[in-house]
């Protein structure tokens, strides 16, 4: 079974039990941690880290800084919302449409995986990777 973002639901009381938790999920196929819902969730949650399984027997890895993440679930939102502006206005600018500077895979691909590294970037964040 595939899940989306807010299939999983959680209780008030489950809630109050992730905070400095650690939860490990899996992806079903080779992929970063999803920006609108592993990252945002570990955030929200304060989580103390997320880990997510992959197919080709690799782990992800992101642990909360001592100091916390380094903004709230509003600020992380905000960011997103800022780079998903900034590449929505290039992909679907007249110049692109004229001059095919950014390819529809190119789009893709940074709404995947670009996305979360520069989220994570301007969080001050790494990705730790290890073989399982």
């Amino acid at each position: 079974m595939v899940y989306k973002v807010g299939d999983i639901v959680f209780s008030e009381s489950e809630k109050m039990l992730l905070e400095n938790s650690y939860v490990t999920h899996n992806h079903t196929i080779v992929s970063t941690f999803s920006y609108n819902g592993d990252i945002t969730f570990a955030v929200a949650n304060n989580l103390a880290q997320i880990r997510v399984a992959l197919p080709n027997n690799y782990v992800l890895l992101l642990k909360r800084p001592d100091n916390g993440w380094g903004a709230s679930i509003g600020e992380v939102e905000k960011i997103m919302f800022d780079l998903e502006g900034e590449i929505n206005a290039k992909f679907f600018s007249y110049e692109n449409y004229l001059n095919q500077t950014m390819t529809q895979r190119e789009y893709d691909t940074y709404m995947n995986e670009g996305l979360v590294i520069d989220l994570l970037a301007k969080l001050g964040l790494t990705i730790q990777k290890e073989k399982l």
